[in-house]
């Protein structure tokens, strides 16, 4: 999501490892690890290194339970939208990651 590698995000939050797209998605991670489902939130994530530009993220949480039915984190599916090719606020998806952080 910001060039890192996979393994720097171990133990880290999403605050640490994203702050400029925390800021945009804050309250929705929150009710998400409230136990509310989140569907297909957009929102813009700046280029982060030579040779990447900027896009516009669609993004779904999901509260991530333990056995017990608590909630232990969250599962974030997000699709990312150049954008120089898909207007903002097209739902079209052109790839997508999903990654659960536990906070």
């Amino acid at each position: 999501m910001n060039g890192a590698p996979a393994e720097s995000y171990l133990g880290r939050s999403i605050r640490e490892m994203i702050p400029e797209v925390f800021k945009q998605v804050e309250p929705y991670v929150s009710r998400a690890l409230k136990g509310e489902v989140i569907e297909e939130i957009e929102f813009t994530r700046p280029a982060h290194g030579p040779g990447t530009v900027e896009s516009t993220n669609v993004v779904s949480y999901q509260p991530a339970l333990d056995e017990a039915g608590e909630v232990i984190g969250i599962s974030a599916r997000s699709s990312i939208l150049p954008i120089a090719s898909v207007p903002k606020g097209r739902s079209a998806r052109v790839r997508s990651t999903s990654a659960i952080w536990s906070i």
